[in-house]
């Protein structure tokens, strides 16, 4: 998904907040986006093009906020997650997001994915 064009960032976007909207507190859609084979969509979401990781605007917010639906509370999707990009990334952009109000993530959101992911860092060091 790397060679992306910026012009197609509108659809990502909105194909990454259904996925949120699917995965979030729902396990089984959790472990559709970490299944086996090409179709698997958490490596496909880690590697969007920088300007995801990098934008801090709805970009960033899309991305990480469907990262953390996918990942929250499932190993498997943890254990995917980390072969395809530091978790640190996340807690990052979780902590620089504090400084700002963002739609796709709620303070008590926020909290608990920073929580979480702060945590499974930490086990894995």
């Amino acid at each position: 998904m790397s060679h992306i064009d910026s012009r197609n960032d509108d659809s990502v976007i909105a194909a990454l907040d259904c996925i949120r909207h699917m995965c979030v507190s729902n396990r089984s859609n959790q472990n559709r986006m970490a299944g086996l084979g090409a179709g698997t969509i958490l490596p496909l979401i880690c590697n969007l093009p920088i300007r995801f990781i990098t934008s801090m605007d709805e970009k960033s917010d899309s991305m990480f906020a469907a990262i953390c639906a996918v990942c929250l509370d499932n190993c498997a999707c943890m254990r995917l997650l980390r072969q395809n990009m530091s978790p640190l990334l996340v807690i990052e952009y979780l902590q620089f997001s504090e400084t700002y109000t963002s739609s796709r993530l709620n303070t008590r959101w926020r909290h608990d994915y920073l929580q979480y992911f702060t945590q499974e860092f930490s086990q894995a060091v």
